[in-house]
């Protein structure tokens, strides 16, 4: 059959034909491609959206915590060990939420094994935070022994001076020989020697409490 002998009618029914079987073609692919953007428009919104939201929240919550638990260290004040640790529940709640996400979901299986290394870093950080917790405790209970050693001492030596001081201005009153004089004044020239030495060491330990220095704490046993 010889398109060319073909009656008008026949081919524009042909033709419109061919264009309604191209438009259901078209139509069918569109369809087909809708159906496609809305599943992967369904994981943006309910798997790859709340999966950049948990790691954009632990990445914060792990620099506040690293922050916090710098300061802690070097000021040793507790209230940044109670921002560490309401931080790490914080982080360990989250976690859990994004175990269920990725457990639920088809897409985030590498999500989910990066989640096992989170948390695990995690509990070893919390670990090692109650460690530090416990040390600065431990430098704070020391700490307050020296205080307590220190205010011992300075009564002890004042009560010896103030004694030797009466005895002095009684042996003046009394007119004693220059000798006895001579050897109170050695005596109390003991006690302020002993005094200043205490002194040297208390300082010498706090310096060396405050900037980590072991030769300061040395220095310190040695002015005993």
């Amino acid at each position: 059959m010889n398109w060319k002998n073909l009656k008008l009618g026949v081919k524009l029914g042909t033709g419109f034909g061919l264009v309604i079987a191209l438009a259901i073609t078209l139509g069918l692919l569109a369809v087909y491609n809708m159906s496609n953007i809305d599943t992967e428009t369904g994981y943006l919104i309910n798997d790859y959206f709340p999966e950049v939201e948990v790691a954009t929240n632990l990445e914060r919550e792990t620099r506040d915590i690293m922050y916090n638990m710098r300061g802690y260290a070097l000021s040793q004040n507790p209230e940044y060990y109670e921002l560490v640790l309401e931080d790490l529940t914080h982080q360990k709640n989250r976690l859990d939420k994004a175990e269920l996400l990725a457990t639920l979901s088809t897409q985030l299986g590498t999500f989910k094994e990066k989640l096992v290394t989170a948390r695990d870093n995690i509990n070893k950080y919390e670990k090692a935070a109650k460690t530090t917790n416990k040390i600065i405790k431990s430098i704070d209970l020391e700490r307050s022994k020296l205080d307590a050693a220190a205010a011992v001492f300075i009564e002890s030596v004042n009560v010896i001076d103030d004694s030797q001081d009466r005895q002095f201005k009684e042996e003046i009153r009394t007119n004693a020989g220059k000798e006895q004089l001579a050897e109170r004044i050695i005596k109390i020239n003991y006690i302020q020697e002993v005094y200043n030495l205490g002194s040297n060491a208390r300082i010498n330990a706090n310096k060396s409490l405050i900037n980590n220095d072991v030769a300061l704490l040395n220095m310190a046993s040695k002015s005993n």
